[in-house]
């Protein structure tokens, strides 16, 4: 028997069948792009939505002259939303695509710090931050777990 290659040499070079990972075209794989859209939409739920929160608390203070309590409020009324609306969202994600849910809610995200931009009082301040806990339930880990 000769191997493979012909003439009594080994071929360097053999043809290994796709197991799936990859379409056959050159580039890079498809999943890894789902990670860097994964990892850039934890990050930003991560630290716009639990760590700068309290950077803006003694700003906030200053400025509007409100009390501790009431800025802190609406990061109380964030976690409440947040935790309401991911058993919602868990159901959207089985019903529509991760991706249209995720997107939906960056939509909601950007909404609310627009809103928390231009707010002129506690209600409008609550509100904002509920519906940026909303958005952030919904481009958050349920959604990066799918």
């Amino acid at each position: 028997m000769k191997p493979a290659g012909g003439a009594g040499r080994l071929n360097p070079v053999r043809k290994v069948k796709s197991i799936g990972l990859s379409s056959g075209r050159p580039g890079l794989f498809h999943g890894y792009w789902i990670v860097v859209a994964t990892f850039a939409c934890l990050f930003i739920f991560s630290g716009l939505g639990y760590y700068a929160f309290g950077l803006f608390v003694t700003p906030i203070q200053s400025d509007l002259g409100w009390d501790r309590a009431d800025i802190m409020a609406a990061f109380t009324i964030f976690f409440l939303v947040q935790g309401l609306a991911s058993p919602l969202i868990g159901w959207a994600i089985y019903i529509v695509e991760p991706r249209k849910i995720i997107a939906a809610g960056a939509l909601a995200v950007t909404l609310g710090f627009a809103l928390l931009s231009r707010m002129e009082g506690h209600l409008s301040f609550y509100l904002s931050y509920a519906l940026v806990g909303a958005g952030m339930a919904a481009m958050g880990f349920y959604a990066a777990a799918s």
